[in-house]
């Protein structure tokens, strides 16, 4: 059993002033206990987290444990990246794993993605994932579930998806582009096109498991989770350099540089892209030496760096030719 974080995409570019939002798929087998946020998850008769156990069958380590009706809690992944999350009217994401109900009860385990700020009785209120319930007589459903502003939900139920006690598999799909939220439980599966358009609202910044109460019986679940794939944030930060961000430093960056040599006083909103990648407003010997530092590095290398002097040479040679094509041009004039 291993852990890997595993990028599959880099999607739904945006614009930011750190650089460009996307998202990644992470897999945690929970072989080691992986440090995840813990609230209120093991008092007022909840004792769900990390467990050395294997309840699912894919190894000791799993998620899980006791959930109850006697108030809110979660253990769960931080999915932001330099402070960002995913949002509802971008962001296509995808989760799938392993599960398994040793004991069933009105209490409602969530798995899913949610906003640690719109935490509220029963399901936080930006919520999308699968809701696990014994609904009495032997029976239990699985809802699948897209919760807004605070209570405006969309549920696709999964009747008698579960038998107590052996494990299943599940997954949950969302689809911005059409508002399809998808998924399955073992063989059954279903879907639902959201049309509120208070979902595109919605933003996440938290995996993991919910405890999710309606009433303050004592009824409890226990239920575990393991082999876990989840959709997270990432930012990708400026490549120091790139001034045209095509995430590398190279000739087309020099000749920015170039054509933008000992300006000041630059719009803080056009500097990067002027050449300026220090923050002072200018382009000037300080860029030209971070340029050097960073020349040919890409989103995931920092290849064949030439000395500061090298570069300066090549600024200088690119500067001149700049002024001599201007010069020229005025005379044309």
């Amino acid at each position: 059993m291993y852990k890997t974080i595993t990028m599959i995409c880099i999607c739904g570019i945006l614009a930011l002033g750190a650089g460009a939002m996307g998202a990644i798929q992470v897999y945690e087998d929970f072989a080691t206990d992986p440090g995840w946020l813990e609230q209120d998850n093991r008092i007022n008769g909840l004792d769900f987290g990390f467990s050395n156990t294997n309840n699912t069958g894919q190894g000791a380590g799993e998620a899980g444990g006791v959930f109850s009706n006697t108030g809110n809690g979660y253990y769960g992944a931080d999915i932001t990246s330099a402070g960002v999350g995913l949002f509802a009217a971008t962001d296509t994401l995808h989760a799938e794993g392993h599960g398994v109900t040793i004991v069933g009860g009105s209490v409602s385990p969530h798995m899913g993605w949610w906003d640690r700020d719109q935490v509220m009785l029963g399901t936080p209120g930006h919520w999308l994932g699968l809701d696990i319930q014994y609904i009495g007589d032997g029976h239990y459903n699985g809802y699948l579930g897209f919760t807004t502003d605070m209570g405006n939900s969309t549920w696709v139920i999964f009747e008698d998806a579960f038998t107590l006690g052996v494990p299943f598999t599940w997954s949950i799909d969302w689809d911005p582009s059409t508002g399809l939220l998808s998924g399955t439980i073992d063989s059954n599966s279903g879907s639902q096109t959201i049309t509120d358009p208070r979902a595109l609202n919605a933003e996440f910044d938290i995996f993991g498991m919910y405890n999710g109460y309606f009433s303050h019986s004592d009824d409890t679940s226990t239920v575990y989770m393991d082999s876990v794939e989840y959709t997270a944030a990432l930012v990708l930060l400026d490549i120091p350099g790139d001034a045209n961000g095509d995430r590398i430093v190279n000739d087309a960056d020099a000749s920015i540089v170039a054509s933008n040599w000992q300006k000041t006083g630059l719009d803080p909103e056009e500097a990067w892209g002027m050449g300026d990648f220090n923050g002072d407003f200018a382009v000037n010997d300080a860029d030209a030496t971070i340029m050097a530092a960073n020349w040919s590095a890409t989103s995931s290398s920092a290849a064949s760096v030439p000395e500061p002097s090298t570069l300066f040479l090549l600024v200088a040679a690119m500067v001149t030719a700049w002024i001599a094509v201007v010069q020229r041009r005025a005379r044309a004039l």
